[in-house]
């Protein structure tokens, strides 16, 4: 960005999108090794890539994206996800404590300007509160619909928020009332109407369009079934 402080394409959340790609491209090479040597040449290959931007070209804009810890979440989420398939769960009580207890750093870390690096004070709280959750068993409550079909926008939110708080901060800053000099009333507008937005872009965009690829796929794999000769069948054979 124009200050330097971090690189990001011009829609800006699609800084995370460039690391996913780094993530698919670096996970689908490990498709070819054995699956059990996966997380270790994953740790060795994101440690190597990490140490070479560092060292070769800390400054540059390639070094910076590369050579920053965050690359190591996506480790932490390949640990999770194995203790999680494996049921190497923590027990209820020390998951909670843990997870409080990391979410209190996580908002310290958020208000604090430390010289440490982002996978300390963020990254690795954070995936503790991840395992934390994924090792309780919320099966006992009750599902709330609303609190699910948000969960299914959220990648509508992710996409579209930005564009929604810069247009409520424009649009609501005519308004006759200094709204916006109340902290608590403009962070509760620009939650509302970004869930509303992505809401909309939801239902009437995405849902549509998935909808619209799996209908192409499931056609696809039926054509394929009803084209396919049964092995052994009159005329399989030449």
């Amino acid at each position: 960005d124009l200050t330097g402080a971090m690189i990001a394409p011009v829609v800006i959340p699609g800084w995370t999108l460039n690391y996913e790609m780094y993530f698919y491209i670096v996970f689908g090479g490990l498709l070819f090794v054995p699956q059990g040597a996966r997380p270790a040449l994953l740790m060795i290959v994101l440690l190597a890539m990490f140490v070479a931007a560092n060292a070769l070209a800390p400054q540059s804009v390639a070094g910076r994206f590369y050579g920053n810890s965050i690359v190591f979440e996506f480790l932490m989420g390949v640990l999770i996800a194995k203790l999680y398939l494996a049921k190497k769960l923590a027990p209820e009580g020390i998951a909670i404590t843990l997870a409080m207890l990391s979410f209190c750093v996580l908002l310290i870390g958020e208000n604090q300007e430390w010289e440490v690096a982002r996978f300390l004070v963020a990254g690795l709280p954070a995936s503790i509160v991840v395992y934390c959750l994924v090792s309780l068993d919320f099966s006992r409550l009750r599902e709330l619909r609303f609190i699910h079909y948000l969960g299914d926008a959220s990648y509508s939110l992710y996409i579209t928020h930005v564009f929604v708080l810069a247009g409520t901060r424009v649009l609501f800053a005519r308004l006759p009332f200094g709204w916006t000099e109340n902290e608590f009333l403009f962070v509760a507008v620009c939650i509302l109407n970004s869930i509303f937005f992505a809401m909309l872009v939801y239902q009437f965009f995405e849902l549509p369009i998935a909808r619209k690829f799996k209908e192409r796929r499931q056609s696809k794999a039926v054509k394929s079934e009803k084209g396919a000769i049964p092995a052994g069948s009159k005329g399989g054979t030449a």
